[in-house]
């Protein structure tokens, strides 16, 4: 395969671009926040000032407030990779062809398990606010969680325009029929072939496949793929859930595709590529009452 080390950074700085395009929950990662310090390592900002005080007329301003404003060094525990065969007798266009299709491919099952591990992951972290767990088959339902769920998020002090509605097609239905157009409470898409919810109260709304969202996530020691934490043999799906963006960090990062020529490769006569990808989802600590999630019932 010729020029494999140019053509291996050109791949991976399109299918990185890729990766972030359409995900779902690609404004979760704050890249500002923090920086890489290695293939896996990144280090997050934290800052804290001390409180606000009166202005004195006779002592000015007084002494500086405190700020504390360190770096806390954090691992991505999620490193997912595959190897991929592509013919080496093909022609070196067919194989371009055959490359940039299979790292298609890597790219929406790579966007699927960045959302299902960063919701789960948010979901079953320690800190954020968990309701009570309850099956929701009405629109009724729907309205009063939702609402017990903005209550408890504005109580925590959170902005309702700095956070994101993550809800499954079902729990939005059952919100839209229920409330109705009129009821002013949502925002419609603009494009006329689009009748999907996109604000809620000012939240931004993402609509998410049931199959993205649980309560925790593990990964198969047998399979090597991460999958919903299981708890007493069951899990937990979630019927929607609240994440101020300013409480979470997702960093994401595309390591160089490796391209093996065939004759380099012992197992076969195939040219191979393997994608590697590190991310994660950490909640920031002071900031975890920014999360709110409300499960069904574990089955």
């Amino acid at each position: 395969m010729a020029n494999n080390m140019q053509l291996a950074q050109n791949y991976s700085d399109d299918f990185q671009e890729a990766l972030f395009l359409g995900e779902k929950t690609g404004d979760l990662v704050n890249a500002d926040k923090f920086n890489f310090a290695g293939a896996k390592t990144v280090n997050v900002l934290k800052v804290d000032v001390d409180d606000l005080k009166q202005y004195n007329r006779q002592t000015g301003y007084g002494n500086s407030g405190i700020v504390n404003a360190t770096y806390q060094s954090m691992t991505m525990e999620a490193d997912i990779y595959n190897k991929y065969g592509v013919d080496h007798f093909d022609n070196e266009e067919e194989k371009m062809v055959a490359i940039s299709g299979v790292l298609a491919e890597v790219v929406i099952k790579g966007k699927k398990t960045q959302d299902f591990y960063r919701l789960s992951k948010i979901a079953g972290t320690s800190g954020i606010t968990v309701a009570s767990a309850i099956t929701i088959s009405n629109g009724a339902t729907a309205v009063a969680e939702l609402d017990k769920a903005e209550a408890q998020i504005v109580e925590d002090e959170s902005d309702r325009s700095d956070c994101n509605l993550y809800a499954t097609p079902t729990f939005l239905q059952l919100l839209k029929r229920e409330l109705g157009d009129k009821s002013g409470r949502f925002t419609l898409g603009t494009d006329e072939y689009n009748n999907q919810i996109t604000y809620f109260d000012e939240m931004k709304v993402v609509e998410i496949p049931q199959s993205r969202m649980y309560v925790g996530v593990q990964l198969n020691s047998t399979t090597n793929v991460w999958e919903a934490k299981v708890v007493n043999n069951k899990t937990q799906k979630v019927n929607f859930m609240i994440v101020n963006r300013t409480a979470v960090v997702c960093p994401l990062k595309v390591d160089t595709i490796k391209l093996i020529d065939w004759l380099d490769n012992p197992n076969g006569r195939e040219d191979i590529i393997v994608p590697t990808i590190y991310f994660d989802a950490f909640v920031l600590d002071k900031r975890a009452k920014g999360i709110y999630v409300c499960p069904n019932v574990a089955s």
